[in-house]
């Protein structure tokens, strides 16, 4: 393993994609993701957490959701009451890699808190449902 001095033997984003210019913010994201596993930026912020306590605190949200449906709808997004309850909660990292401070959870248990934040609210579990697979994405 090279020591910290040393630079890491690492692709470039135009070595795997072929397109993609030197120095792009793209390159850039390729890049941390091609460093060494064992390289964190940091662990999650309860990193005992499992799979059921998280659907459990999807589930222990739902009759918020119901009051707050009226005015989801009204407001035509999220409401920002939903949005600081699903950041409290660590529902957004539901399927960030644990290398990046999520908790790395299967696409089960992120189905699992989409379909029970769907329960209280229909659109604030769709909401929820597209911004955390942003994760996937990039």
């Amino acid at each position: 393993m090279p020591g910290p001095a040393e630079p890491r033997n690492q692709k470039t984003a135009i070595e795997i994609f072929g397109y993609v210019s030197e120095g792009t913010c793209f390159e850039r994201r390729a890049s941390l993701a091609l460093q060494d596993p064992g390289m964190r930026v940091g662990d999650p912020p309860e990193p005992d957490l499992t799979p059921g306590e998280l659907v459990d605190r999807a589930v222990a949200l739902r009759g918020r959701l119901r009051e707050r449906q009226d005015g989801c709808e009204q407001l035509g997004r999220l409401p920002d009451a939903t949005l600081q309850d699903y950041l409290d909660a660590g529902f957004y990292r539901v399927m960030q890699p644990r290398r990046f401070g999520g908790y790395e959870f299967d696409l089960d248990t992120f189905l699992r808190v989409t379909v029970e934040l769907s329960r209280g609210c229909p659109s604030s579990g769709w909401v929820f449902g597209l911004m955390a697979t942003h994760n996937l994405i990039v």
